[in-house]
């Protein structure tokens, strides 16, 4: 099974969470709407989320949501989502971000933890998490130029 720490530094650009915390909210909410459904996307999880839980809520409450609706999807007594969420919050919480960035952080990890560990060909995981790490970076930098 893939390792958790494979791809980890790969994803601790400073730029990443420098963009992030100059988002406003609704481009938070919109980017970790899309990256949660990419992700579940190229690993072909069957997510849809339901927005109508989503829309209106503060931040914070967003994302717990939104990793809710995620676990509704994938089989969260797992030892590997376990071990998931677990690595993903040491993480997210070992890089010392403000409260709603880090719970950011933390879903990220979640999700790709969780979508990789589907993965039982270490290259063929690699070669998706660098491509998830790549599109949210993308992505991020788009959004970020409409905002600045």
């Amino acid at each position: 099974m893939f390792g958790f720490n494979t791809f980890t530094a790969m994803r601790s650009a400073d730029s990443f969470y420098t963009i992030l915390l100059r988002l406003p909210e609704p481009a938070l909410k919109g980017f970790m709407s899309w990256a949660v459904l990419d992700m579940a996307k190229q690993v072909g999880f069957p997510l849809v989320l339901d927005r109508s839980k989503l829309d209106h809520l503060p931040l914070c409450t967003y994302i717990k949501q939104l990793q809710k609706q995620f676990e509704a999807h994938v089989d969260t007594d797992s030892l590997s989502d376990g071990m998931a969420l677990l690595v993903a919050a040491q993480l997210a919480d070992s890089r010392s971000l403000p409260n709603a960035i880090a719970l950011i952080d933390a879903l990220l990890l979640y999700v790709q933890f969780s979508c990789i560990a589907t993965i039982e060909d270490e290259d063929a995981a690699q070669k998706v998490a660098a491509e998830m790490i790549a599109r949210q970076h993308a992505t991020l930098e788009k959004i970020a130029r409409i905002y600045s």
